[in-house]
């Protein structure tokens, strides 16, 4: 069987959590328009005959911060990008230009 992971990063309400909740095909993680709203990284798992796939979820990236909250998730989530995962994938949103 083979297997993989998959990091989702990018800033706060790109679509990270609604991909990954599509893919499963059930609500793993939480969805709203405010920021912040998912806090760690959560993984949901995809299995069939081919083999499974680990998607990691992570809280969005913001730009500068100055609150403790904030900067903690940053970190956090910065802190993912170590993890021995298959593909980084750099989510945004191309109706917001200062996405890219």
């Amino acid at each position: 069987m083979k297997n993989g992971k998959i990091l989702l990063v990018g800033r706060p309400n790109v679509g990270k959590s609604t991909f990954v909740n599509n893919l499963i095909g059930q609500k793993v993680a939480i969805t709203s328009p405010k920021p912040q709203t998912t806090r760690f990284p959560i993984r949901a798992f995809y299995q069939d005959e081919r083999g499974e796939i680990i998607f990691i979820d992570t809280p969005g990236i913001f730009g500068k911060v100055k609150d403790y909250l904030a900067k903690k998730i940053n970190r956090n989530t910065l802190q993912t990008l170590n993890e021995d995962v298959d593909l980084v994938i750099y989510m945004i949103d191309h109706t917001r230009r200062r996405d890219f």
